[in-house]
C-alpha cells in the first residue's frame, strides 16, 4: 500500500541522503510518487537523475503518464519491477 509522506519526514530522508543537484538516486518502491517529487525538486537544478522501481504494475504505469505530463521524467526515470527478485539494473 502506498502512503503520503509528511514534509518532516520527507526534509529528514533527504537530508539523511545528502541528495543534492547531481546525486543518482535508485528508489525501492515509488509507492505514491510523494518522495519521488520531492527529490525531483533539488534534481531539476542539476545534472542528478531519479531511477525509481515499482512493483505494482498499473501503479507504475499511471506514474510514467503523470511524471510525463507534469514534465518530471527528465529526472525521473520510472520502472515496473519487483526490485527483491530483479535488482536495480537499468534495461
Amino acid at each position: 500500500m502506498a502512503q503520503i509522506l509528511f514534509n518532516p519526514d520527507i526534509s529528514i530522508i533527504m537530508t539523511l541522503l545528502n541528495v543534492s543537484q547531481s546525486s543518482i538516486i535508485y528508489e525501492s518502491g515509488t509507492g505514491s510518487g510523494c518522495l519521488s517529487v520531492n527529490i525531483f525538486s533539488v534534481l531539476s537544478k542539476g545534472s542528478g537523475h531519479l531511477y525509481t522501481f515499482e512493483f505494482n504494475k498499473e501503479r507504475a504505469e499511471k506514474l510514467k503518464d503523470l511524471f510525463i505530463f507534469l514534465n518530471l521524467d527528465k529526472k525521473i526515470t520510472i520502472t515496473h519491477r519487483d526490485f527483491i527478485q530483479d535488482g536495480f539494473s537499468i534495461r
